[in-house]
């Protein structure tokens, strides 16, 4: 099975100013977590905007990361968050990451 307890989840949010730059940086997130999977254990869902596209001002993507165990999971989350904190130009873009979260939303 490809859900808790048998893998690990972690939710990760992508929260903007600008609906095109949430959606922008979202997808090169997914672009990275993809990079750094070396091989078919790591499942990607998304990213898609959330049932509240926007709250407080901020426009929202989200990807939820699969993987078979936390190790894995987060060597791929510290991975794709590095490169894109690293990206020029990614002023006013904040990440929120949920480990096994509770609620999808």
């Amino acid at each position: 099975m490809d859900y808790p307890p048998f893998a690990r989840l972690a939710v990760v949010t992508v929260k903007a100013l600008k609906e095109s730059t949430a959606a922008a940086v979202a997808q090169r997130l997914a672009e990275g977590f993809k990079r750094s999977a070396h091989g078919p254990d790591l499942k990607l869902l998304g990213p898609a905007a959330t049932l509240r596209p926007q709250l407080y001002g901020k426009y929202r993507r989200q990807i939820l990361v699969k993987a078979p165990d936390s190790r894995r999971l987060h060597e791929a989350l510290h991975a794709g968050l590095k490169a894109a904190r690293s990206e020029p130009g990614r002023s006013h873009v904040w990440f929120e990451v949920d480990v096994d979260p509770q609620r999808i939303g």
